[in-house]
């Protein structure tokens, strides 16, 4: 069983890129079944968001997107996101998480982007979740 070999874990997705190409997911989104579930709008709305990813030199990338605010950061659908990535050299990238949990924090700065959870443009917003992904220099 995976589960038992694993000593962490993190609930993530949708994959972004793989091995440089472009994740198609329109069998699902054109589905009228998937239509009537509230998961469309996941992938078609804008939200905050965050990823990681990494380009073909191996070099990782941690990104994330703020939203909510209306003209000042309306956040990104899954194809933005995915964009972003491909511009910026990914060649695999995964979507982990959005909302008021797409939250960076980098020491010594604190949180440096703008968490919606407070409804204001700051940095204040950010909500406790129950896993984070923490990258340390070796």
């Amino acid at each position: 069983n995976l589960v038992e070999e694993c000593d962490n874990v993190i609930a993530c997705g949708p994959v972004l890129l793989d091995d440089g190409e472009v994740v198609d997911y329109s069998y699902i989104l054109d589905s009228e079944e998937y239509k009537m579930v509230r998961q469309h709008k996941f992938f078609l709305t804008r939200h905050p968001r965050s990823a990681i990813g990494c380009n073909a030199q191996g070099e990782i990338f941690l990104i994330v997107a703020d939203g909510r605010f209306r003209g000042r950061a309306e956040g990104l659908s899954i194809e933005e996101l995915t964009k972003v990535c491909r511009w910026l050299g990914m060649v695999e990238a995964m979507n982990l998480d959005g909302g008021g949990s797409s939250t960076l924090w980098c020491k010594p700065y604190g949180v440096i982007n703008h968490p919606c959870d407070n409804r204001k443009f700051d940095n204040e917003g950010e909500r406790s979740v129950s896993s984070c992904l923490v990258v340390k220099r070796r």
